[in-house]
C-alpha cells in the first residue's frame, strides 16, 4: 500500500466507517466543525488546526465530562473566542456551574445554556457567515449535534 493510498483512505473514513465527529465540517457559512477532542493533547491539535481556518469570529460550544481535568484544557483555549457552555446529557456531565468557574479563572467569555442543543442554536443565531463554529469538549457534546 503507497503513501497516497493511506491518505486517500484517511480522507474517506468518515465515509467508509461511519466514523463522525473528527474535524467533521458540518455546515460551510458559517463553518460549523465538529470535533470530540477532550483532553489537552486532542485539544492542542484541534486549536492548531482551526486556528488555520479563515474566520472573522470564533464560537466554541463547550460542555465537558466531571471527571476529566477541566484546567489543563480550558487553559488551551483561545481567550478571543466565545463561549456557549451546557452541560452534556449524561449523569457525568460536568455542571454549568463548574465549567463556567474553569473559564472564569482564565478569563473567557462565555454564556451558559440548559441543553447543548441550546447552546449550539444560540451559537448559530450569533454567527456571521464569515465565523466560525467549533463544537467540542466530549464526545457526548458532539453527539448531541449530530
Amino acid at each position: 500500500m503507497s503513501q497516497e493510498d493511506i491518505q486517500k483512505g484517511l480522507l474517506q473514513v468518515a465515509i467508509t466507517t461511519g466514523l463522525r465527529g473528527r474535524y467533521d465540517i458540518l455546515n460551510l457559512n458559517p463553518k460549523i466543525i465538529a470535533d470530540t477532542a477532550h483532553n489537552s493533547a486532542g485539544i492542542k491539535l484541534l486549536i492548531k488546526q482551526v486556528n488555520e481556518e479563515l474566520f472573522k469570529d470564533l464560537h466554541i460550544v463547550l460542555g465537558m465530562v466531571s471527571d476529566k481535568d477541566a484546567a489543563s484544557v480550558i487553559k488551551l483555549f483561545p481567550k478571543e473566542a466565545h463561549y456557549y457552555i451546557s452541560k452534556p446529557d449524561i449523569p457525568r456531565g460536568m455542571s454549568t456551574e463548574i465549567l463556567g468557574k474553569h473559564l472564569n479563572s482564565f478569563h473567557l467569555r462565555f454564556d451558559s445554556f440548559n441543553s447543548i442543543s441550546q447552546a449550539f442554536k444560540a451559537a448559530k443565531k450569533r454567527a456571521s457567515k464569515e465565523d466560525v463554529i467549533l463544537v467540542t469538549g466530549s464526545t457526548f457534546v458532539v453527539a448531541e449535534i449530530i
